[in-house]
């Protein structure tokens, strides 16, 4: 997808855009003004068999289905998945910027994922489920992060003050 304009994104940095769920993970670069999808990474919990999720436990079969224990390993999976992606990607690209999109119960777990990068720009833009969000308003959303945030994207200081957010 081509870029407008008005983005902040034509800039010279290079970008990743992650946008995180619960089951699944995007990544996007963000270059010479355009969006591109690099990758959907997707880590979905295994249906239960018929002898799962319905022991009964107790005296004379008795007794409550057993939780699923396992949707923790899941998301851990998945932020996992997801770090190991965009550490590649960061290094492969020279990335200077990384904007998340990520739920609430999730907040700042993709980014704990990463390896240290001491000139990567890391901002959480908003959270939420925002999977199913069309691109151009992702991009939106970016566009009115950094003018909340009043960087001035005119001027050579521009990494100096992005980095402070």
């Amino acid at each position: 997808m081509k870029l407008p304009n008005t983005a902040p994104q034509y800039l010279q940095t290079h970008a990743l855009l992650v946008v995180a769920a619960q089951e699944e993970g995007r990544i996007y670069r963000i270059a010479d003004g355009q969006v591109e999808h690099l990758e959907t990474i997707e880590q979905h919990l295994e249906p239960l068999s018929d002898d799962e999720g319905f022991f009964f436990s107790g005296k004379h079969g008795g007794g409550s289905p057993k939780d699923r224990t396992d949707a923790p390993e899941y998301l851990k999976a998945l932020r996992r998945n997801l770090g190991h992606e965009l550490n590649q990607r960061i290094k492969k690209d020279g990335i200077d910027v990384l904007y998340i999109f990520e739920p609430e119960h999730l907040k700042g777990r993709v980014g704990a994922e990463l390896s240290p990068h001491p000139s990567l720009a890391v901002h959480q833009v908003r959270y939420g489920n925002y999977v199913q969000t069309p691109l151009k308003e992702l991009i939106d959303y970016i566009t009115a992060y950094i003018d909340e945030h009043r960087i001035d994207l005119d001027t050579h200081e521009y990494r100096r003050d992005f980095a402070k957010f």
